[in-house]
């Protein structure tokens, strides 16, 4: 059959669409890949956009599927009016919803779309295929929301997938796929696949599931979903791992560079590390970053990863208020950090240590803000403090909490609509605007002098009673700094925005090879 298979997120390393495209071409259909990213567009500043798409964009997705059979989308939750944009105008195709957004929410998305894929489902995709192929009936495919003759009929999900080896390698094969660009559908190019990056970097994973089942994440909603079921964490083979890496470099030969986006790689057993270590070694060496949980990180595993080729880990602190990591359902706390970093911290003159926070929680308090600081001016340095702003995705059990709440009192206080990376929007959804807005100034590297994006004295200073309680009551004030310190980053992003494709592409290559 012809099927064609679009993402309209704004990344191209989309590993569950490659993933089901493998699949299905190696039981002889043919699949097209389509990318529907706005990273080449204007977009108000933001890193990402919930912006829909233009009319002219539109149509030339029509005329590209218009010999397709079946059309799969799928979505996040700050892309999902784009998914219903495009099933508005697909009608008369067969049309399929699948990724993070349908599993969580299947009861909204099978109000735009007849069939709704829930959870791992590349077997399941297959086997709906296999039976409209020969006309029979798809109603008890399991991963499947359906509705026929105006019921909605909800299947169980099947067992996942224990054997990930026995999944073909992820298709990266660029002659199959399409991409926006500057309004435009036009065929993938090496240069068009790495643009978003600073280097030339691929998202690989090794294994999938995670163990912790943190309220902000989707893995608490996935791991809900499956509990007491299945197996959650799987792997696949260092061998095979080997083997897809080797199947993306021949596909992406600039590859300088790999992201191992498992939840934790230094989970995995010494034998598999050190299996890695020398397999990787010898077949792929690039340097790569990888993230890891700090009750795992233990330093002759490690060790083994940064001889490979680690360079920057990226180790989940959240917080540093137990209140707060309770509320999260994370148990990983001060101490567990602590120990971590100094393991890391061995490491340092190879590798970089990126310590991730969650701040702009409208449920954290004063003490709980300034016990994450004090924390993250605890860790031995050199290391990078990256903050993101917390976001309720609709569907996971925060969002849940806090529309009971009523923290949420309509849809644009969960902030999924908004760019994730957009500080000035979400520290104004917070109380404590002057901590939070502290945690933003300290994001960044802190080595020497410098804590962040301020000098360390500053921030003793800066914690002082005396200039919390005046930054409180002038609240306006700190998030003014805020803006002021975003607005030059802010207007490069727009005139890189306003750039060709072209023209990024050359200003990429010029600052690499400076």
């Amino acid at each position: 059959m012809n099927i064609t298979l679009i993402s309209v997120d704004n990344d191209v390393a989309h590993h569950g669409l490659r993933s089901i495209s493998s699949l299905l071409k190696s039981h002889g259909h043919r699949v097209r890949m389509i990318f529907l990213t706005t990273s080449n567009e204007i977009t108000d500043g933001n890193i990402l956009s919930s912006a829909v798409y233009s009319e002219r964009v539109i149509e030339q997705v029509k005329e590209l599927t218009k010999d397709s059979d079946i059309v799969g989308v799928t979505s996040m939750a700050l892309t999902a009016e784009r998914a219903k944009q495009l099933f508005n105008v697909l009608k008369g195709k067969i049309l399929l919803w699948g990724g993070a957004y349908p599993t969580m929410n299947p009861d909204k998305c099978i109000e735009s779309v007849d069939y709704v894929f829930r959870g791992e489902s590349e077997l399941a995709v297959l086997e709906f295929v296999q039976r409209i192929e020969k006309n029979q009936d798809v109603s008890d495919i399991k991963n499947l929301w359906l509705r026929k003759n105006g019921v909605v009929i909800k299947n169980e999900l099947r067992p996942l997938n224990n054997d990930l080896d026995a999944l073909p390698i992820p298709d990266y094969n660029l002659d199959d796929e399409h991409i926006l660009v500057e309004g435009k559908l036009v065929k993938m190019k090496e240069d068009y696949f790495f643009e978003k990056y600073k280097e030339n970097l691929v998202l690989v994973y090794t294994q999938r599931g995670c163990p912790y089942t943190c309220s902000f994440c989707s893995n608490h909603t996935f791991n809900e979903l499956y509990s007491g079921k299945f197996r959650i964490v799987r792997k696949k083979s260092i061998p095979y791992v080997i083997k897809e890496l080797l199947e993306i470099k021949k596909n992406l030969p600039s590859m300088n560079k790999i992201w191992f986006t498992d939840d934790c790689l230094v989970m995995r057993t010494r034998e598999d590390l050190a299996l890695f270590n020398e397999l990787y070694k010898k077949h792929i060496n690039l340097p790569f970053r990888c993230y890891g949980i700090a009750k795992h990180i233990v330093e002759d595993k490690l060790g083994l990863l940064v001889d490979a080729g680690l360079k920057e880990i990226l180790i989940g602190v959240q917080s540093g208020s137990r209140r707060t990591l309770e509320y999260y359902n994370r148990p990983i706390f001060r101490e567990d950090i602590l120990k971590a970093a100094q393991v890391v911290n061995k490491f340092r003159d190879r590798l970089m240590p990126r310590y991730e926070l969650i701040y702009s929680n409208p449920y954290e308090e004063r003490n709980d803000l300034l016990q994450t600081i004090d924390l993250a001016m605890s860790l031995p340095e050199p290391f990078r403090l990256d903050s993101y702003n917390l976001v309720f995705f609709p569907g996971i059990a925060l969002y849940n909490k806090a529309k009971e709440d009523g923290v949420i009192k309509q849809e644009e206080d969960a902030g999924y609509t908004a760019d994730y990376f957009n500080v000035n929007y979400h520290v104004k959804k917070a109380t404590n605007i002057y901590l939070n807005n502290l945690i933003f100034w300290i994001s960044g590297t802190h080595k020497g002098w410098k804590s962040g994006k301020i000098p360390k004295f500053l921030v003793k200073l800066l914690l002082k009673d005396s200039a919390i309680k005046f930054f409180e009551k002038y609240r306006n004030f700190p998030l003014f700094l805020t803006y002021l310190y975003t607005l030059p980053e802010h207007i490069k992003l727009r005139i890189y925005n306003s750039l060709s494709m072209d023209s990024k592409i050359k200003l990429k290559n010029f600052i690499s090879a400076a």
